[in-house]
This record gives C-alpha cells, sequence and structure tokens, in this order.
C-alpha cells in the first residue's frame, strides 16, 4: 500500500460524510461551527469521491507528454526502446516473485507494437534481481519472445527497485545513442521517468501508453464512483513521488 491510498475518498466516504452531515445538522443543539465543519467536510469528500475531479488531477500529468502518431515513425533498426516493466517484486515472505501487472502489460503491448513499427532493439528494466526468474524485466523478456520479437533483440537489466534504479541500470548499457531512443512507460507515470532520463542524460524521447484519464467524462463523473480512488491514488503517488524525486536529487 502507498501513501496514496490512505489519502483516496471513495464513495463510501462520500455517502458517510453526507449521513453525518444531515444527522447533524437535525439536531437543534449542534453548535454551528460544528454543523459548518462537518458539511465542508462532506461537500469536500463527496467532490474528491466523483470521478471528474480524479481525471483531472490524471490529466495534468498525462498530458504532460503527448504520445506520437505510431503509423507516421520511420523504420530505423539503429533505435533503441527502453521499457520500463511494472509489476509485483516480491511474496509475502519477500522472497522474489516476478508477476507483470496491469500496468506492466500495457506498456508490453506499446513496446511490441512500437518495435514491430521502426524496429530495432529493445531494453527492459525492472528488477529486483537480475535474471529470467527474479526479475520483472526477465519476465517481460519472456513475455516479448511470446509475442514475436527475436530473444537477440531484448537485452534485460535488473537489480532495481524503483523508477530511478531502473533508468539507472539501463544507462550502463545504452552506450552513446547511434540512432533514434524512446522511454515506454504509462502516461501518468511518464513526467516522473521522463524527468529522471533527462537527468541521467539519457536522451530518450517519451512513447506514454496506459492512459488513465477518461476520454469522454459526462455528467455522470460528478456523482462519486469507484474509478475516482484509482484515478486519485494514482495521480498522488505520481504527484508524491515526484515531490520525492526532487527532493532527492534524481530529477531536476
Amino acid at each position: 500500500m502507498s501513501p496514496a491510498d490512505l489519502l483516496v475518498p471513495g464513495p463510501l466516504h462520500a455517502l458517510a460524510a453526507l449521513l453525518l452531515a444531515v444527522a447533524l445538522l437535525r439536531r437543534a443543539r449542534a453548535p454551528r461551527w460544528l454543523g459548518a465543519a462537518v458539511g465542508l467536510w462532506a461537500l469536500l469528500t463527496w467532490m474528491l469521491a466523483t470521478p471528474a475531479l480524479g481525471n483531472l488531477a490524471a490529466r495534468v500529468l498525462e498530458d504532460a507528454h503527448p504520445p506520437p502518431a505510431l503509423h507516421l515513425l520511420p523504420r530505423d533498426e539503429r533505435t533503441t526502446i527502453v521499457v520500463l516493466a511494472s509489476g509485483q517484486m516480491f511474496r509475502a515472505d519477500g522472497t522474489p516473485e516476478p508477476l507483470l501487472d496491469e500496468n506492466g502489460w500495457a506498456r508490453l503491448r506499446a513496446a511490441t507494437r512500437l518495435w514491430q513499427q521502426v524496429g530495432g532493439q529493445l531494453v527492459v528494466a525492472g528488477g529486483p534481481g537480475r535474471g529470467a526468474g527474479d526479475s520483472l524485466a526477465g519476465a517481460m523478456r519472456v513475455a516479448l519472445i511470446e509475442a514475436g520479437v527475436p530473444a537477440a533483440r531484448v537485452t534485460t537489466v535488473g537489480g532495481s527497485r524503483n523508477t530511478y534504479e531502473d533508468l539507472l541500470a539501463a544507462s550502463r548499457v545504452l552506450g552513446p545513442p547511434a540512432g533514434p531512443r524512446w522511454l515506454v512507460t504509462s502516461a501518468i507515470h511518464m513526467p516522473r521517468a521522463a524527468g529522471v532520463a533527462q537527468a541521467l542524460d539519457l536522451q530518450l524521447e517519451p512513447f506514454p501508453c496506459d492512459h488513465r484519464q477518461l476520454q469522454a467524462p459526462s455528467w455522470r463523473a460528478w456523482i462519486p464512483g469507484n474509478a475516482a480512488p484509482v484515478l486519485w491514488r494514482d495521480a498522488l503517488h505520481e504527484g508524491i513521488g515526484l515531490v520525492v524525486y526532487r527532493w532527492r536529487g534524481w530529477i531536476r
């Protein structure tokens, strides 16, 4: 559980806050300041539980790096595609258990489509180990090969536990750029990943995927729903991550 999970209200929180506010307002002896405070808290909880506001938070991060038009990218076998893996790294007892999650599979699909369009080599980064059976990079390599990418075109780097360590490990095998370089990760994660890549002078162009924002939100997006906690959780996780990475000097 990340710190963001503790800060995100959901539909049940909004309903509980509303019921508490109504109950206090019906009590004749309740202090006015208490009723006003609870009413404000209920309104704030209700608003944060709406997908509409969570969508705005996600858009701020995702729109920072618009995706390129894939079909317009020229084929160039000198291309290098850096892919950041995502998933579960450990079992409950602390032993490694690399399992790609939904984000990891979305990144894998995007990297495969990009490679099919432009060719070149793929560098997959993700720990905690360095081998095929104890790292997310190794698990993604197997999936890429099963998707039709030749094994000789996929390099893995591991021994990392966060985005900074992923890209630092990738930097050790990249060398000077000979052709186009792309960075594949989730759109909401791209500002942090691109910031690290820039600080490490990797000269990677963003290729975001796995967009979370609602494409056409309607009036229903202003009603508390289950989509709101997911949007807020991811946006807050990345927002907190950006602050921590700047504080640690990993991004400028």
